[in-house]
């Protein structure tokens, strides 16, 4: 890259694309971070439900 002054252009290629991994990475928590209460709490109330029927 010295070799053809192309240095800056090429670290800014690269923090473009580690910024862009970033983001996706943070979308991807989020969307996690909404879904696991809601399967957490089917998984739990499907215990409850098994639990209810085993004492009646």
């Amino acid at each position: 890259m010295q070799g053809f002054a192309r240095e800056e252009a090429e670290a800014r290629k690269v923090a473009a694309i580690g910024q862009e991994l970033y983001d996706e990475g943070m979308k991807a928590v989020v969307i996690r971070n909404r879904a696991f209460p809601l399967v957490h709490f089917i998984a739990n109330f499907g215990n409850i439900l098994m639990l209810g029927g085993g004492v009646v």
